[in-house]
């Protein structure tokens, strides 16, 4: 079953999507990738899909928002994580 939608004009969105918890959900991602794969990348799939709704790039409706939400999800992340950085040996 297919999540609750509403039309946006040409394309639709989650009906419950918001920068909030946009945010929320990437924070834990960002987390998750950090733990299970040892990474400090994390791919987002789609910033200007606007069709399909998956954007976050600045809109009329929410600015920069989205984009906050990513500034904040990788600032809380760096501020739980903090790297043991040595020296390369010469």
């Amino acid at each position: 079953m297919k999540p609750a939608r509403i039309s946006a004009g040409f394309f639709t969105l989650p009906a419950a999507a918001s920068p909030r918890k946009f945010g929320w959900y990437l924070a834990r991602q960002i987390e998750r990738a950090s733990r299970l794969y040892r990474s400090e990348s994390l791919f987002i799939n789609a910033w200007n899909e606007w069709a399909e709704g998956a954007y976050l790039e600045p809109d009329r409706h929410h600015g920069y928002q989205y984009l906050n939400a990513v500034k904040n999800a990788l600032e809380a992340f760096r501020g739980l994580y903090r790297p043991q950085i040595s020296s390369p040996a010469l």
